[in-house]
């Protein structure tokens, strides 16, 4: 028999073994979806042979930096989330389904980041669906991350104060702000995800000030 503890109310199951599976499908989800961005450059790569490979690198620019960014978006999302369920010591059913919503944003985001590399000109809704689609990644890795705190025995006894809310709150603010900026101001395009990079040091500075006000 399979050793199983259920919380009538919440529904929390801390089986090893489910919790291991779901750690496996996320990661292969990702995995597949991160290989996904190399199949544009595939066909890139084939028009080398008619053509200099200096020209076919030059006018297919967009897509090797679209490759370059999400493939840095997604394994940066991926790292998050080892983090977070490294932390994790039991799971709900209801976080796995936000887990699931969140695999389904990673997934959309190759055929984002394929619709922004041949994007003719400046697009606004192209912009909005791409940063639109980073922000409710990053929304739902939130919500999982107030739900392990919230829900009963879900983060390990040893892990207590070493999830916080504050930098996936600030990040989806600033993703928000990016996201308005590009659509409205489309000159901005896609520099307005340059704003996520004050995350890291406002989140700095805010520790600072939290060390300096504890006795």
């Amino acid at each position: 028999m399979t050793d199983v503890e259920t919380s009538p109310s919440n529904q929390t199951r801390r089986t090893p073994r489910g919790l291991d599976r779901l750690m496996y499908f996320s990661d292969a989800t990702v995995a597949i979806a991160i290989t996904l961005l190399i199949l544009p450059l595939v066909d890139v790569a084939n028009q080398i042979s008619t053509h200099p490979a200096r020209e076919v690198l030059e006018s297919h620019a967009a897509t090797l930096a679209g490759f370059a960014i999400t493939f840095a978006v997604i394994g940066r999302f991926w790292l998050i989330h080892h983090r977070v369920f490294e932390l994790v010591d039991g799971y709900t059913y209801a976080l796995v389904r936000v887990n699931l919503f969140w695999l389904c944003c990673i997934v959309f985001l190759p055929f984002a980041a394929n619709l922004l590399s041949n994007s003719p000109g400046d697009e606004p809704l192209i912009y909005g669906i791409y940063i639109g689609t980073i922000l409710v990644t990053n929304a739902s890795m939130g919500l999982m991350e107030w739900m392990i705190l919230r829900g009963p025995h879900l983060l390990h006894p040893d892990c207590e104060g070493q999830l916080g809310l504050f930098q996936s709150v600030l990040t989806t603010g600033l993703l928000l702000v990016a996201l308005l900026l590009a659509v409205l101001v489309p000159v901005v395009n896609m520099y307005a995800l340059f704003l996520i990079f004050a995350g890291r040091p406002i989140g700095i500075l805010r520790n600072r000030r939290l060390s300096r006000k504890r006795p």
